[in-house]
């Protein structure tokens, strides 16, 4: 779902979903980039390929990518 796709959803909710689904985006703890390739201490071209694989689970901010800190710890006890 593109971000388009995203916000004509969102514009459909009641007030009370809305507000739903701002905490459960909110309540993510998310990683930038930097902050993964520092703790497992591997590179930018890893941490890109694990999101591909969908090993880690990311947030696209226009240009800005964001790592949920769950599927990192996640991956490390699998």
């Amino acid at each position: 779902m593109n971000a388009k796709q995203l916000l004509v959803l969102y514009k459909t909710l009641s007030e009370e979903d809305r507000k739903a689904f701002s905490r459960e985006i909110t309540d993510e703890e998310l990683l930038t980039v930097k902050q993964v390739m520092a703790l497992l201490h591997v590179s930018r071209p890893t941490v890109d390929r694990y999101i591909r694989l969908g090993i880690f689970q990311a947030r696209h901010f226009g240009t800005q990518v964001r790592i949920v800190k769950s599927s990192v710890m996640e991956a490390l006890h699998a």
